[in-house]
């Protein structure tokens, strides 16, 4: 097959597959419940944790968190093998991989399943980038856990970490490490001044997808993980009326 109709097609699939509403599904399939009508009405990790912890322990939202990941990895991790022929130099090869990040990280924000309207790309993001970067990827996530754990509020990690990522690219690719190697075996090396590029607006759909919660941190009016109001009783609070509704802030996915 032709490796430009192999990579659209393996584009769409990877798409499909990064639509999959993991925390959606996992809370119809451990409490019957549509996980966008509790918290802050978001699919992901975050809000399966506040939602669900209290009730069904953690097992739910460390689930969630696994498959978002495994749904961002894998499909990078095949398409580096399957879009390549050995370590055959391809001028395209940068841009098919390209692609397929693009796929799975819009599907993961815009999941064609439920009407467009997905996480924030955090846990398939972290997928995604290790399936690139391997070890390094300890970069960001060490930045994410330096502004998480002393705050306790993971959107300022998630932002935080998505602003480090193309500073980690940057570094790994300069350095011709890991997929940037020459001497890789299984796949041609990748660009990287492509992926400098393609990280920077990745961070730059983070940040606008947190868009709330920065207005929030700045406010200071940001929520803790562990905040002690649950997010099952406090979805929304409904004057006597019914005419006014107050829903809990979005902290993250």
């Amino acid at each position: 097959m032709d490796p430009t109709v192999n990579c659209i097609l393996f584009t769409i699939a990877a798409y499909l597959v990064g639509s999959i509403p993991v925390g959606l599904i996992i809370g119809q399939v451990w409490a019957g419940i549509d996980i966008r009508e509790y918290g802050s009405r978001n699919i992901g990790m975050t809000n399966v944790y506040r939602t669900m912890v209290d009730t069904h322990g953690h097992l739910p939202w460390v689930m969630t968190l696994v498959l978002d990941f495994a749904k961002g990895y894998l499909p990078i991790h095949l398409a580096l093998r399957w879009l390549s022929n050995g370590n055959e130099p391809n001028p395209l090869f940068s841009y098919y991989i390209t692609l397929v990040v693009l796929a799975v990280l819009l599907g993961n924000l815009y999941p064609i399943y439920i009407y467009f309207r997905g996480g924030k790309g955090i846990a398939t993001g972290l997928g995604i980038f290790t399936a690139l970067i391997g070890v390094y990827i300890l970069i960001p996530l060490g930045v994410f856990l330096l502004f998480f754990l002393p705050s306790g509020i993971v959107s300022l990690g998630s932002i935080t970490a998505a602003i480090s990522l193309p500073i980690t690219f940057y570094i790994v690719g300069r350095n011709k490490w890991g997929v940037f190697n020459a001497e890789n075996q299984d796949f041609p090396p990748l660009s990287p001044t492509i992926f400098v590029v393609i990280t920077t607006v990745v961070a730059i759909i983070v940040i606008f997808k947190h868009r709330a919660n920065i207005a929030r941190l700045m406010a200071g009016e940001e929520r803790r993980l562990w905040s002690k109001k649950k997010a099952r009783e406090a979805v929304v609070i409904e004057t006597v009326d019914d005419t006014e509704t107050e829903e809990i802030p979005d902290i993250d996915e």
